[in-house]
């Protein structure tokens, strides 16, 4: 029965957040569309393009280092067979 209204204290909740966020104007919009007009803007737009080839570049970093550069799968000890 507790675990039951958690879920419902919590679905409310995330509705009354939802209603705030899209219907509750601040000013001239609601904060959706202030958050819509900044993702809009050249300098978020750049960030953006910047961070996917940061994690491009990560990604192909780790990549290589599973692969052990030489694109076969790095091969390790096996830790049951524990060398004296």
């Amino acid at each position: 029965m507790r675990t039951i209204l958690k879920a419902f204290v919590s679905l409310v909740a995330i509705g009354l957040g939802a209603y705030v966020v899209f219907s509750v104007p601040l000013g001239r919009h609601t904060l959706a569309g202030h958050l819509l007009r900044i993702a809009r803007t050249e300098p978020a737009r750049e960030l953006g393009h910047e961070t996917a080839r940061a994690a491009e570049r990560i990604a192909s970093q780790i990549h290589s280092t599973i692969r052990g550069g030489d694109g076969e799968p790095s091969r390790r000890p096996d830790p049951t067979s524990a060398a004296p």
